[in-house]
């Protein structure tokens, strides 16, 4: 019996393939399963990382889940779940697109620092970076959670909660600028002395109450704080700590209109790169210290209002 020749299989590579094409095909697939993919070759790997492949992939795979239309989020979604733990060009895709409506996300614990729900058990990872992009959050709870980089792009954000978070270490927050809230009181929190990468710290015009916190006289605390600025906080009436002296890369001390009582203290002098000192309006008294001469860098100072300071201004720093 004769055989017949078998026909020739023909193999197409992916290579081989218009860009286009491959997108298609591959957007079909499961996110979670196209993840695994990348792994294949490098040129597919450009492929599925591509901001256009993964915008195509997730919306034939998320369609319109109704639970992405509030704008208030008390626990995760299954869905955030997933793609927290995503490569970081889903994650970035994942929230811009289906959270970018946040207005709030509680995911901590309450006010009490009493566990609300069992999240961070489930999820097991960090709130990720690109909460940055969540331009209309304006309460922020990661109350037990990593705190993210990026908090400082969080241009509408009105409170933020960091509370049972056992700070330590570098927290990648450099400047805090909380002035203007008169809502805003009760005493400082001695927690800020963690912010150890801190360049400025603004919390003028609030509601806050001294005494400053005696922890952020601790060694290593704000040791690269160059602005300082407390003032018209008229509730701190408490005295002005020698250990600001310790904050030797201060630029600008702006504790003005706050009440403060007592002398001048002469660890100021300390400060070398200061250039502007503003203590007006305070309730200080004694001398002025003499060890302030050794400001050379010092342009600006105000020590108007404080009717129980002693010696010549214009003297000491030798103004004609």
């Amino acid at each position: 019996m004769h055989r017949s020749t078998p026909p020739n299989k023909h193999y197409v590579q992916m290579t081989d393939l218009p860009l286009e094409l491959v997108e298609q095909i591959f957007s079909w697939i499961c996110p979670q399963d196209v993840w695994k993919l990348r792994c294949l070759s490098t040129s597919l790997k450009a492929i599925l990382e591509s901001s256009s492949f993964i915008t195509m992939n997730l919306r034939r795979c998320l369609h319109n889940h109704v639970e992405f239309a509030s704008p208030e989020s008390w626990e995760p979604l299954a869905l955030d779940e997933t793609y927290w733990k995503a490569p970081e060009p889903y994650q970035t895709a994942y929230i811009r697109t289906y959270r970018n409506n946040l207005e709030l996300l509680s995911w901590g614990v309450d006010i009490d620092f009493e566990d609300t729900f069992l999240t961070r058990t489930s999820l097991n990872v960090g709130i990720p970076r690109q909460l940055c992009f969540l331009k209309h959050l304006t309460i922020l709870n990661i109350n037990g959670w990593t705190i993210p980089v990026g908090l400082a792009n969080l241009t509408s954000l009105e409170s933020l909660y960091l509370g049972k978070n056992k700070l330590e270490g570098h927290i990648p927050l450099k400047h805090l600028v909380l002035a203007y809230n008169t809502g805003i009181c009760g005493q400082l929190p001695a927690e800020l002395g963690k912010l150890t990468l801190l360049e400025t710290l603004f919390i003028g015009d609030t509601n806050i109450e001294g005494p400053i916190p005696e922890a952020w006289g601790k060694d290593g605390v704000f040791k690269k704080l160059q602005r300082l600025d407390l003032y018209a906080n008229q509730n701190l009436t408490s005295f002005i700590p020698q250990f600001v002296g310790k904050y030797t890369e201060l630029r600008h001390l702006d504790l003005s209109d706050c009440g403060f009582v007592g002398n001048i203290p002469e660890e100021l002098g300390q400060l070398s790169h200061l250039e502007t000192l503003n203590l007006e309006n305070n309730r200080l008294s004694g001398a002025v210290p003499f060890a302030l001469t050794a400001l050379k860098q010092l342009e600006r100072f105000n020590f108007r209002g404080n009717h129980e300071l002693s010696c010549c201004v214009r003297k000491i720093f030798q103004i004609p």
